[in-house]
């Protein structure tokens, strides 16, 4: 099982449990400590909208990449994003700018 909240990522395997969070150290870590959104793609991987970016959680290389939009301010973040799968390989993010 997955949860997403305002601490990163928690993932309970049934025993035991495992925090993702913000480690400025590992540039495949979480970005954004605001768990907002999270979808599954068709290969078992996790995407989520957090308060610093859009990020996916890659299950095989138990690590993440993070799309940040260079106009991205501290204003807009992804809590206006809407996100929906198109089909099996098309994420589609809309995101309402706050001026």
């Amino acid at each position: 099982m997955w949860f997403g909240g305002d601490g990163g990522l928690l993932r309970f395997d049934g025993i035991n449990y495992k925090n993702y969070s913000v480690n400025s150290r590992d540039p495949n870590s979480l970005k954004g400590i605001h768990i907002l959104k999270i979808l599954e793609d068709k290969d078992g991987n996790l995407w989520m909208g957090t308060d610093a970016a859009l990020n996916c959680y890659h299950r095989k290389r138990d690590d993440f990449t993070s799309y940040t939009p260079k106009e991205l301010s501290p204003n807009n973040n992804f809590s206006n994003s809407k996100f929906l799968w198109m089909n099996d390989s098309v994420l589609v993010l809309r995101n309402q700018l706050q001026y």
